[in-house]
């Protein structure tokens, strides 16, 4: 899929109607989605390391503001 496909924000959700996504968005959305719901099943996008990352960071944040 060419990056422009990935990158161009022309999708929305109806939890989130006033927001555009790109499709990148979406596919993180997903994986985040899948690796909470059901980790061990596999979602054939390789988002594993960027995954990671993102959940370290979200776990210092949530850990210096004392939750």
């Amino acid at each position: 899929m060419p990056l422009v496909t990935l990158t161009e924000q022309k999708y929305t959700l109806s939890a989130y109607p006033s927001e555009s996504l790109s499709g990148l968005q979406l596919m993180c959305l997903m994986y985040a989605a899948f690796n909470r719901i059901a980790p061990d099943q596999a979602t054939g996008m390789d988002l594993n390391v960027p995954w990671i990352t993102a959940l370290k960071l979200f776990n210092a944040e949530e850990s210096s503001e004392g939750y």
